[in-house]
């Protein structure tokens, strides 16, 4: 019971937060993790880092981050904003492919995949401003998945050619200050 308050609550301060409004994010980004030390890392699909402009990306498979920068990493979204989250690229048949969590699940560190786009609410997101929680990474933004409530960062925060993208839940650090917060949630638009 108390891991469903706890997520409620986060989910509400997440969409309270999402009413602050700053720079809006263009139609289609490459988003980049906000944890730079190793270098700069896109969202992208696993496997696509040898995709052309003629593949087509199957459902189910693993969001992952990389430096390369491929047209699977350029995505839709309204940032700051709640909707789906569209990859540049459909899949064989020719369906719009979305961000979402393998499985619709809720736990912790569950998957990220691409999957047709169906409405599902795993693949619904909300976007806010780091700014509209008091974190240190002006212009980025957390994703909010609508189902779970958690939001998508890098597995064990080791942002690394790769490195698998999760869900997890938010790590909230001093404001204004980069204790406590986890830049693997953090994403910037590019």
């Amino acid at each position: 019971m108390q891991n469903v308050v706890a997520r409620a609550a986060v989910g509400i301060s997440l969409v309270a937060a999402s009413l602050v409004l700053a720079r809006p994010a263009s139609a289609e980004n490459r988003w980049q993790n906000a944890d730079v030390t190793g270098g700069s890392f896109f969202l992208g699909v696993s496997g696509a880092p040898i995709c052309n402009p003629t593949c087509r990306i199957n459902h189910g498979t693993n969001m992952i981050v990389y430096q390369s920068s491929q047209a699977d990493q350029l995505w839709t979204a309204t940032a700051p904003g709640f909707g789906t989250v569209q990859d540049h690229f459909n899949n064989a048949s020719g369906q719009a492919m979305c961000l979402g969590v393998s499985a619709g699940s809720t736990s912790n560190g569950a998957a990220l995949i691409i999957w047709e786009c169906n409405g599902n609410p795993d693949q619904k997101w909300n976007i806010v401003t780091a700014e509209s929680l008091n974190a240190p990474f002006p212009g980025c933004f957390v994703f909010s998945d609508g189902q779970s409530g958690q939001v998508m960062g890098v597995s064990g925060g080791h942002v690394q050619n790769g490195a698998q993208v999760i869900q997890w839940p938010l790590y909230f650090g001093t404001p204004g200050q980069l204790t406590g917060w986890h830049p693997d949630q953090f994403w910037c638009p590019v």
